[in-house]
């Protein structure tokens, strides 16, 4: 819970996914609660644009790793402590 917020401030699925497989083998999630038409119109677009998503980071050729590369700045000799539930 979040104090400042005064509720439970994580984010929750808002539907249910529908896997869409690709031709080069990886998988899309497309939002239960899209319409049939929009789905329809949706799928093709995906389907023949699978070339332009970034599955890796091998795929983002040119782009700076300072903007790619997530980092976690933490003191090597901290001790590990569990949070209250």
């Amino acid at each position: 819970m979040d104090a400042k917020v005064g509720r439970d401030a994580r984010l929750e699925p808002v539907d249910e996914t529908i896997p869409l497989e690709l031709l080069n083998g990886c998988t899309l999630k497309m939002g239960t609660g899209l319409q049939h038409d929009q789905c329809e119109m949706l799928t093709p677009n995906l389907l023949s644009h699978t070339n332009l998503f970034a599955w890796s980071a091998t795929d983002l050729l040119g782009v700076d790793p300072h903007v790619v590369v997530h980092k976690l700045s933490i003191y090597k000799e901290a001790r590990n402590v569990s949070q209250k539930k």
